[in-house]
């Protein structure tokens, strides 16, 4: 035979609330501001995280942890089939300048590598052989101080080879980056076909 004592429970649990009413405010209060308390710790510690890696990668000016030099075709598919490495991408020196270092890029270390590490990207990587992207730095370095797309930029570059260049470019992009002057010169990115 069952018992039916709902309604006793109830009038009890009524009854036992209504006496400590001050307990329970306080006890709830105190769950709310434990639960606050708790989710404001991991916001901050998420956001502090998140920050320092974004420091990080624009004192560094790549987000990239390693680089291997000279990698060979059989080397760099290697490296693409491990589990633990998110992208590989490919940065050739062809030169430099008085003002910056002449590099070309593949998409992948743009994209994924070096764009992060900037701010204030205005354009695109550059798509033709006579198009150059460079930060606000080597822009200030050749004197320009307001630069618009499209305009067009001389460029004396020495070579690997060791040849000295001189060409018009057109600038394709600009962008803020924040490595330290004394740390490294700035890189301008040029397009494969060049």
């Amino acid at each position: 035979m069952r018992n039916n004592n709902r309604e006793v429970l109830r009038l009890l649990s009524r009854r036992l609330y209504q006496a400590n009413l001050n307990r329970n405010r306080v006890l709830t209060c105190a769950v709310a501001f434990v639960v606050l308390l708790i989710f404001s710790v991991f916001s901050l510690s998420a956001g502090k995280l998140e920050a320092d890696c974004l420091l990080y990668a624009r004192m560094m000016g790549t987000t990239a942890s390693t680089t291997l030099e000279h990698a060979t075709e059989e080397q760099i598919a290697i490296i693409e089939n491990l589990d633990y490495i998110k992208a590989v991408g490919k940065e050739v020196y062809i030169g430099e300048t008085e003002e910056f270092i002449c590099l070309v890029l593949d998409e992948t270390a743009f994209e994924t590598m070096q764009a992060p590490a900037y701010s204030d990207i205005h354009g695109v990587y550059p798509k033709e052989a006579d198009e150059v992207m460079l930060p606000m730095r080597a822009l200030s370095d050749l004197g320009i101080a307001k630069p618009h797309l499209g305009m067009e930029i001389d460029v004396t570059m020495q070579t690997t080879g060791g040849q000295r260049l001189q060409q018009t470019f057109r600038l394709s992009g600009y962008y803020t980056e924040y490595v330290e002057a004394a740390k490294a010169p700035p890189y301008g990115f040029f397009q494969s076909d060049f």
